[in-house]
Parts: C-alpha cells; sequence; structure tokens
C-alpha cells in the first residue's frame, strides 16, 4: 500500500469509528467537543454521512483511486476554511479547534504523501 493510500484508509477508519459512535451514543460524542447534549436527530444522520464517506474513502485507498486523492486534500482545504470562518465569524468558538487541528494534519498528511510518491500515481480529474 502507497503511502497516499494509507493516509486516506486511516482517515476513512477515522470517519467510520466517528459516525458509528455519532450514531451510537450520541451524546457522549458531543459532549466530547464540548458541546451540550442534544437528542436531536441530526446528530445520528450527521454519523450516517460520516461513516458513508468513510466507506468511500476506503474504497479509495484499496483501489488506488488516484483521481481522487487531490480531491481529498480540497475537502480538507475546504473544511478548514470552513471552520476558521466559523471563528472568526462567531458561528463557533475556540473549542473547535482541535477539530481543526485534526483536519490540517489529516491534509498534510496526504500532501506530504503525495508529494513522495511517483508522480504517475498522482492525477486530477
Amino acid at each position: 500500500m502507497k503511502r497516499v493510500d494509507l493516509s486516506i484508509m486511516t482517515w476513512g477508519i477515522y470517519l467510520i469509528c466517528l459516525g458509528m459512535s455519532m450514531i451510537i451514543i450520541p451524546l457522549k460524542v458531543v459532549a466530547m467537543f464540548g458541546f451540550a447534549g442534544t437528542e436531536d436527530l441530526w446528530i445520528r444522520f450527521a454519523g450516517i454521512l460520516s461513516a458513508v464517506l468513510g466507506l468511500y474513502y476506503i474504497q479509495i485507498a484499496v483501489k488506488s483511486i488516484s483521481a481522487l486523492y487531490l480531491w481529498k486534500v480540497a475537502g480538507h482545504v475546504f473544511g478548514l476554511v470552513c471552520m476558521v470562518a466559523f471563528i472568526l465569524t462567531d458561528v463557533a468558538d475556540m473549542r473547535i479547534l482541535g477539530t481543526i487541528f485534526f483536519e490540517l494534519l489529516a491534509c498534510l498528511w496526504t500532501v506530504y504523501a503525495l508529494r513522495s510518491s511517483p508522480r504517475k500515481a498522482v492525477q486530477a480529474v
């Protein structure tokens, strides 16, 4: 398995674990991020989306679908921009800094793996 595939596989596993946790124990997940507990259904729906995306990422890694590698990086950058904008506009507070850190870490890991991979493995769509 190439380095880039390992980074994508790891992200997929993380998303599945997060998603399943949001489905099964949503109050604990929300509390872990420092937010008040809620019984709203939205957290479980977000968990479903997270788990499904995780399955997609695992397939991208297993099949080495290089056309989607750069899209993963673009997704991380979009997520980072949105989260920073949420803080700057007071939509969210500093409690999401941990999430921003892990998003940045995942993005940088994939970028590093792409840069250390042979050029033919990195193709834009």
